[in-house]
């Protein structure tokens, strides 16, 4: 069965959610990931506003899933993509999926501002770039 790694930080709140999941099929995948999104962003919009989500890894499968989902989330406003091999291009170019919906630049670093940032990418890129996160460092 396929794993399927997760991570939310919501910065405002200092609470971090990592899991893997398992899923039979990509639709049960979505279902696991959009109930951890919900669960989530619900502890941020209980202040009555949109949550700013930063994606690293847009550009990979997984990315492309999660952006998918934050696109129909109602809570969600993606603020950030990063793509560090496609930066500086343009979203209908890297991600022609979302040409039409998402108006984002494709950035090559995280930076602040973001009430979540979800990574999307190899393990050992993800354990680089939590500590930064969580001590709010950012270039």
């Amino acid at each position: 069965m396929p794993k399927f790694r997760v991570g939310f930080l919501i910065q405002e709140e200092n609470i971090l959610v990592v899991a893997e999941v398992e899923a039979k099929n990509k639709k049960e995948a979505e279902v696991i990931g959009q109930n951890l999104l919900d669960e989530a962003c619900l502890r941020v919009a209980l202040k009555k506003r949109k949550i700013k989500v930063a994606v690293a890894g847009a550009t990979g499968y997984a990315g492309r899933e999660i952006v998918n989902l934050l696109l129909k989330h109602p809570y969600a406003d993606i603020s950030q993509i990063v793509a560090p091999g496609e930066a500086g291009q343009s979203i209908s170019r890297a991600l022609p999926q979302f040409a039409k919906v998402l108006d984002v630049p494709l950035e090559k670093k995280l930076r602040g501002g973001a009430d979540v940032y979800i990574l999307a990418v190899r393990e050992d890129v993800s354990m680089e770039l939590v500590p930064q996160i969580l001590r709010g460092e950012f270039d």
